[in-house]
């Protein structure tokens, strides 16, 4: 609250100016969206003046909560608007300071796709080819990913900005999910389509309806995903909600005086700059030795003089609401609820395997028990589960087959680009799946890209979690689940690729490679 009430003082010619850009925009144009766009920017100017991290973070919670909304009724949208912003504010600030940018195979890949695509827009040029608005579209997403890759190669430096991060998808999930239930409540929906979306008729044990909950989200997102847009976006916020819980646990826990002493060395080796097996070897090791006893000495020292401060962890951890096991399990359960109310059966089987993931990796009989009980929970709400889940694969299948016979009649170069006098598919009839979604738009060439692209997303997020311990691996976990979920949610909708939770995927990957560079980012909880 001491932030905001010094940003409000600092910062009050600039949210005056924002209040009156407000009033005049809403005036001339009685456009009360147009209007709100002007004044959260003017906020976010203002956040931005007193925190980089802060202001980045304001924006992006923009981004994700309200994309529906236009800018004057036109075809910019706060969700591609507010991103590109995003980019451009992170890309200035690896400009203009002094922070490494940390590329990473994966960013690397990501360019390739778009030298890639960018080749065959340049190829469109011609006057004897065209390109379909798919290709030009998945073109301006890739760039996006791109750019917010190369600014979270400076946002994510630091282990507050990333607890940050997480935060704010928990907030976002929540916000979404506790509008989602009131909509569900009320049967209400506005003109954006935010609210609910009408659906076949689904059979609950406490009433029938005929719509799913899509939260601030809109049903526009249907026709480029082929599923509810809400419901991808709460499966991450669902596992980092449990990962933040888990954390907790361990927090809980008496810490020990040398429960960090491998990452004591550890640090000490890389402040070195040599190799742990070079030091074994070497003819030096007695030296070393006694120079690292010294260095674990004073690190003990200091770590007894924190320990027995008045002002310890525990009471810095304490501070924040988000530190409260109670608080952040009601947050879990409304966006299971939510979840549940967005009748996707599938990405309700995928979390459930996510959380099995979890479970296993963390060798938690708790987790394997919740998701267990989730499915009996399940199969009690929905008596009908069984065969909504077997008509949703159905419908799945028919549509990987209806996309392959299009794409088979040109599997090497897709059917982004065809002849001038060629028509294209129509919209109607846009596959359902981000693998052959990319095929037939981008050729083979831009699905093994793709490919390789997320191979090396999980290559370096297990070599990641292999080398770490502790609080670091827990969050490695729960990005491999929700790496999991979504490549098993790629197979049936285009998750992977449009909507804001494949944003947040990718961001991830920008989480991962930072924690590959700067491998004691989650030493301690705090920022020390």
């Amino acid at each position: 609250m001491d932030f905001f009430k010094k940003m409000a003082l600092d910062s009050a010619a600039t949210l005056i100016v924002g209040v009156v850009a407000f009033a005049l925009t809403l005036a001339i144009t009685l456009d009360l969206f147009a209007a709100l766009v002007i004044l959260v920017l003017f906020i976010f100017l203002s956040v931005l003046a007193q925190s980089f991290s802060r202001g980045w973070l304001f924006l992006l919670g923009m981004a994700l909560l309200l994309p529906p909304i236009k800018l004057a009724q036109t075809e910019l949208w706060i969700h591609n608007s507010f991103f590109i912003i995003l980019g451009i504010v992170g890309i200035m600030a690896v400009s203009f300071g002094r922070e490494k940018i940390w590329w990473g195979r994966t960013g690397l890949y990501f360019l390739g796709m778009i030298l890639y695509l960018g080749l065959l827009l340049f190829i469109s040029l011609s006057p004897q080819v065209k390109s379909s608005n798919e290709l030009k579209i998945l073109s301006f997403t890739v760039l996006i990913y791109f750019s917010l890759q190369i600014a979270l190669s400076h946002f994510f430096q630091t282990q507050k900005r990333i607890k940050r991060f997480f935060l704010v998808l928990v907030v976002i999930g929540s916000l979404h999910s506790v509008f989602g239930l009131a909509s569900f409540w009320l049967s209400w929906q506005n003109s954006l389509g935010m609210g609910v979306t009408p659906i076949k008729k689904e059979t609950m044990i406490f009433r029938d309806v005929n719509f799913e909950i899509n939260g601030f989200l809109s049903d526009s997102y249907y026709s480029w995903l082929g599923s509810n847009a809400l419901a991808p976006l709460l499966l991450i916020t669902i596992t980092v909600t449990l990962g933040l819980i888990i954390i907790l646990v361990e927090k809980s826990k008496q810490p020990t005086l040398f429960s960090e002493k491998k990452e004591e060395e550890e640090a000490f080796l890389a402040a070195k700059g040599v190799d742990q097996r070079a030091i074994q070897k070497s003819k030096k090791k007695q030296l070393m030795d006694s120079v690292y006893l010294t260095r674990t000495g004073v690190a003990i020292k200091k770590r007894i003089v924190d320990l027995s401060s008045k002002k310890n962890w525990k009471r810095e951890y304490d501070e924040s609401i988000f530190n409260s096991r109670i608080f952040l399990i009601l947050l879990l359960l409304i966006q299971i609820l939510a979840l549940i109310l967005t009748f996707s059966h599938t990405i309700l089987i995928i979390l459930v395997t996510g959380i099995f993931i979890m479970g296993t990796l963390l060798r938690s009989k708790s987790l394997l028990s919740f998701a267990a009980t989730l499915i009996i929970i399940l199969a009690l709400i929905f008596p009908g589960f069984q065969s909504s889940l077997s008509s949703e694969s159905e419908a799945n299948f028919q549509s990987w087959v209806a996309g392959y016979e299009r794409i088979k009649e040109n599997y090497v170069l897709g059917k982004g680009l065809v002849p001038i006098n060629e028509p294209f598919a129509p919209a109607n009839e846009r596959i359902f799946n981000s693998y052959l979604f990319i095929w037939e738009n981008a050729g083979l060439i831009g699905l093994l890209l793709f490919i390789l692209t997320l191979l090396i997303y999980f290559w370096e997020t297990r070599a990641v979690y292999i080398r770490s311990d502790g609080w670091q691996r827990i969050w490695l976990i729960v990005v491999l689940s929700i790496f999991s979920q979504f490549i098993l949610l790629g197979f049936t909708s285009n998750v992977l690729l449009f909507g804001p939770a494949a944003i947040v995927f990718w961001m991830l990957a920008g989480v991962v490679n930072n924690l590959k560079e700067r491998k004691f980012v989650f030493k301690g909880w705090k920022q020390k």
